[in-house]
């Protein structure tokens, strides 16, 4: 069996759990399929892999790691075996995401050497972004024997993806998508159903405002959302202020945040410091400063002289879940001017 410290908590878990209640389940479940016993000579011994060795043994070979599927969509599984009847059903189970874990009824046997198994419709989890979705599943798969259920089973090498729900439909929405460019600074892309207007322009700073809710006028403070209401604010400074900041002098966030002139306490300038990460926005590797919360998100980067924020506010922690993946596809959208 592969060591994976990272999955042993897993394991264990699916042991005790086959111990007793799956036990049972996956018993019946062999019972329907007229499960019977299989004499020595009849077990399969075509696997040029299985050598001499007694020993009976079940490997994955696919999913195995590092794919990617959609939600719902169908797979196949692929498995070979070692020293174990042909005849002996076998169950599967899907493990991963945020404590979720999903069985398959089957009707395999160790002989058939693949099914199709349709997956789930999986939900956007945290630390997930339309452009660095986590994988974080495996394929379990075990024998089913009268007196010892997955008496042999093994799982994915590595972790593989399914694709959540809301990127698919935020995908979607942005296939109908409008572009606005912001004069020589940047172009972005939105779903035509969410409301746009740039609020403000001066000689230091644009302000530009997408809303979700198509029929409202854009308020001008987030406190007058409603709560299935977000807003996406996209600001920009440059040129030089009246206190002797000049952006074009600043060449990663870093620099900003660390300007004795911005004039940030020592605690906050720590804290925007531990927040920064390496992120991937119009086509450059930037460093970028996050803050997250149950209702926003928030991005702060320099890029060619000039600091952008880009904001995700929403009037609640359920709309926030519903609009981040559009969030983040309209982030993916920027082409810098």
């Amino acid at each position: 069996m592969k060591d994976d410290k990272g999955f042993s908590l897993i394991i264990a878990l699916i042991v005790v759990l086959l111990i007793g209640a799956i036990s049972g389940m996956v018993y019946w479940s062999a019972k329907k399929i007229n499960f019977k016993k299989v004499s020595e000579k009849d077990i399969n011994q075509n696997n040029p892999n299985c050598g001499s060795s007694p020993i009976s043994s079940i490997k994955i070979l696919s999913p195995n790691g590092g794919e990617v599927y959609e939600s719902g969509e169908q797979i196949v599984i692929k498995w070979e075996s070692c020293n174990i009847p042909p005849l002996t059903p076998i169950q599967f189970l899907l493990s991963g995401g945020e404590n979720e874990s999903y069985s398959f009824q089957s009707f395999a046997t160790v002989d058939n050497k693949s099914t199709t198994i349709t997956l789930p419709f999986v939900h956007i989890s945290s630390g997930q972004t339309i452009n660095k979705i986590v994988p974080v599943y495996k394929i379990y798969i075990g024998t089913v024997t009268e007196d010892k259920p997955f008496s042999s089973f093994d799982y994915s090498n590595d972790l593989f993806t399914i694709m959540p729900v809301e990127i698919k439909r935020a995908r979607q929405d942005l296939n109908k998508e409008i572009s606005k460019s912001i004069e020589g600074k940047y172009e972005v892309k939105y779903p035509k159903k969410w409301t746009a207007a740039l609020k403000e322009e001066n000689s230091n700073y644009s302000n530009f405002k997408i809303k979700n809710n198509p029929n409202a006028i854009l308020p001008g403070a987030n406190s007058n959302m409603g709560e299935r209401d977000s807003i996406i604010s996209i600001d920009v400074s440059y040129g030089v202020l009246p206190n002797g900041v000049n952006f074009s002098e600043y060449n990663t966030i870093d620099d900003l945040i660390n300007d004795p002139k911005i004039k940030l306490p020592k605690t906050e300038r720590e804290a925007r410091l531990d927040r920064i990460v390496s992120m991937e926005i119009g086509g450059h590797t930037l460093r970028v400063s996050k803050l997250t919360n149950f209702k926003g998100e928030a991005y702060s980067f320099v890029y060619n002289g000039r600091a952008y924020g880009i904001n995700l506010v929403s009037g609640s922690s359920y709309q926030f879940k519903i609009d981040y993946p559009t969030f983040t596809e309209i982030v993916s959208s920027m082409v810098f001017q």
